[in-house]
C-alpha cells in the first residue's frame, strides 16, 4: 500500500492578514460546531481516557449529563424548564464526536469549550489550520479499521463498520507529530471523522 496514495490530505489557512475578516472564514469555532460536528456526517465514540501507559478506559456516556447538570445549577431558577432542556440536549447531542489535543473523545462541553478557544484565537490574530484527511478504502482494510469482511455497498455505508478509536489514536499521533515537528506553540485542535460520502475523511480544524 502506497501510504502517498492512500491518504489524501487538503489543507488551508484562515486569517486576518491585510486586515482581511477572515482569508477563509472568519468564524472557525461555528464551523467545528456547526459543519463538523453535525449529526447526519459523524458518529459517536463513548468518551475515553488513555492514561500514561498506553491503556484505554471507556468513561461514562453520561459524562455530557453531568456537564448538563452543572449548568442548571448556573441557571439557577433563572432558567425555564424549556431552556434547561435545550441546554441539555445541546450537550448530549455533541457528546463523543469529536476528538482533539487532550481527549480522544469529547464530551459536549469539551467540544464546545475548544470550538470557543478556537475562535478566541483566530480573533486574537493567530491563523486557524483546516485540514482535511481522506483515506482509501484499501488503507481502512490493511490497518484494520474496517473489518476485512467488509464491502462497501455505496454512499454512507461505513457508517458503523469503523474501529473510531483505532482511527483517532492514529490521526492524533500523526496531528502531535506534526505539531511537534512544526514548531507549533501551544497548540489547540479538534477532529472530527465524517461517515456521510463515499469516502471517509476527518475535518480538523
Amino acid at each position: 500500500m502506497d501510504l502517498k496514495k492512500a491518504i489524501v490530505i487538503k489543507n488551508e489557512f484562515t486569517n486576518t492578514a491585510g486586515g482581511s475578516r477572515g482569508t477563509r472564514g472568519s468564524t472557525p469555532g461555528k464551523f467545528v460546531i456547526d459543519y463538523m460536528s453535525r449529526q447526519d456526517a459523524t458518529e459517536t465514540l463513548a468518551p475515553v481516557e488513555v492514561n500514561d501507559s498506553g491503556l484505554v478506559f471507556y468513561a461514562t456516556r453520561y459524562m455530557a449529563r453531568s456537564d448538563a447538570t452543572e449548568k442548571m445549577k448556573l441557571l439557577g431558577p433563572r432558567g425555564s424548564v424549556k431552556e434547561l432542556k435545550h441546554e441539555f440536549s445541546e450537550l448530549e447531542y455533541l457528546s463523543g464526536r469529536g476528538f482533539g489535543r487532550r481527549h480522544i473523545s469529547m464530551s459536549g462541553k469539551q467540544l464546545v469549550d475548544t470550538s470557543k478557544a478556537i475562535q478566541q484565537a483566530f480573533d486574537d490574530g493567530h491563523t486557524v489550520q483546516k485540514i482535511v484527511l481522506s483515506f482509501t478504502d484499501e488503507y481502512l482494510h490493511e490497518t484494520g479499521v474496517v473489518d476485512k469482511s467488509f464491502e462497501f455497498a455505496g454512499k454512507g455505508s461505513y457508517r458503523g463498520q469503523l474501529d473510531q478509536l483505532k482511527l483517532r489514536q492514529a490521526i492524533t499521533s500523526g496531528i502531535d507529530k506534526m505539531t511537534r515537528d512544526g514548531g507549533y506553540k501551544d497548540p489547540e485542535w479538534v477532529g472530527v471523522i465524517q461517515v456521510d460520502t463515499s469516502h471517509v475523511h476527518c475535518h480538523l480544524a
